[in-house]
């Protein structure tokens, strides 16, 4: 059956937990960006503070918006998937709920991804740290020195260090709804690195991948009411994923290009837990 083409663009999915504090500035820069044909999921994870009474209030004025209220605290994963269910965006990014976004984001990345015919659109992004309030550059989030040096390339283009050329995080990413359904893509119930195998495996089945290289996002860091996790925890679920990218390589014919940078990845990961 023919795919029909989506009048929404661009479906944002945002999972939230207690941001009381961010949540605000972060959806007044999605609903101000310069595309308007957007749809913002926010799936609230049984916040304990007044997250959902913020969300209902600016959802009350902005019918792009759409908050759904998790039965139970199920982590940042599972709440990802709802969203990828409910999306009907012709693309979709994965937003955190403290992320700042620039006005021209959406636009900028839909526009890219239209006219290289791209599976993931990779923009460049900067931290922003709440203790010393100060912006940074991210130079490791694209290793431009590690790609291709054409506009558009595919993963079998990128002979070695593949898991080092990029960072595996969603937020910098704009990926075609309609590619991470052929493949059955889904993030890991995982309290933590439950973003990674899905990253992996999204670059490592796409097609097409080209880079924007402007910095559209600041990604938040050193936040206190973020969930946190032992050191055990977040060793396990690390673990985890790197098992399921594993399993994914040599389900897909991979492993034998892929080996050494996998075991160093494998290394690098476990060591930093």
């Amino acid at each position: 059956m023919a795919h029909e083409k989506s009048d929404i663009i661009v479906s944002v999915v945002i999972p939230v937990y207690n941001a009381e504090e961010y949540i605000a500035d972060t959806l007044k820069n999605i609903v101000s960006q310069s595309l308007y044909e957007i749809e913002i999921i926010i799936i609230n994870d049984q916040s304990s503070d007044n997250t959902l009474d913020i969300l209902k209030e600016i959802a009350s004025s902005d019918g792009r918006i759409r908050i759904i209220d998790n039965a139970i605290n199920i982590g940042a994963g599972i709440s990802r998937n709802i969203g990828l269910s409910e999306a009907k965006g012709e693309y979709i990014i994965f937003l955190d709920d403290d992320d700042y976004v620039d006005t021209n984001m959406l636009k900028h990345m839909s526009d890219c991804a239209e006219l290289s015919g791209a599976d993931i659109v990779v923009c460049r992004s900067r931290s922003f740290n709440l203790q010393s309030l100060q912006y940074a550059p991210m130079p490791d989030s694209i290793r431009k020195d590690l790609l291709p040096e054409k506009a558009v390339f595919s993963p079998g283009d990128i002979e070695r260090d593949f898991f080092r050329a990029f960072i595996w995080w969603p937020w910098d990413k704009l990926f075609r709804r309609e590619f991470i359904i052929q493949h059955s893509l889904s993030y890991q119930d995982l309290r933590t690195s439950n973003d990674l195998f899905f990253v992996c495996a999204s670059m490592l089945s796409a097609e097409k991948v080209t880079i924007l290289d402007e910095i559209l996002i600041a990604h938040t860091i050193n936040r206190k009411t973020s969930l946190s996790s032992t050191r055990s925890v977040s060793y396990h679920c690390a673990l985890d994923a790197l098992v399921a990218l594993r399993d994914f390589l040599f389900k897909n014919g991979m492993m034998q290009k892929r080996q050494r940078d996998f075991i160093i990845t494998l290394s690098y990961s476990l060591s930093g837990t």
